[in-house]
């Protein structure tokens, strides 16, 4: 009765025996690994929380692009006016004495 089990079954233990010196060879590098996979367990999820915001953060991010592109794009032209804009101010208080001044001006 069990003849035709038997002769289905023996193709998969044929297998598993084939299959053994593989697996022996796997074993130690499982238990290898097995450390490695506990020590990233609490990584990834100290990571997540992260990983959330920034999906998060995407549309924000995408729609500043365009401004951060055009900031960069515009550097050389702050560059350029730097100076001109620190000599106003420097010359502010000049120009103030100069309006206070004007009345005077006028009457000579």
């Amino acid at each position: 009765r069990l003849q035709p089990a038997t002769a289905f079954l023996q193709p998969a233990t044929t297998l598993q025996r084939r299959l053994q010196p593989a697996t022996a060879f796997l074993q130690p590098a499982t238990a290898f690994l097995q450390p490695a996979t506990a020590f990233l367990q609490p990584a990834t999820a100290f990571l997540q929380p992260a990983t959330t915001l920034q999906r998060r953060l995407q549309p924000a991010t995408a729609f500043l692009q365009p401004a951060t592109t055009l900031q960069r794009r515009l550097q050389p032209a702050t560059a350029f006016l730097q100076p001109a804009t620190t000599l106003q101010r420097r010359m502010q208080p000049a120009t103030a004495f100069r309006q206070r001044l004007q009345p005077a001006t006028t009457l000579l």
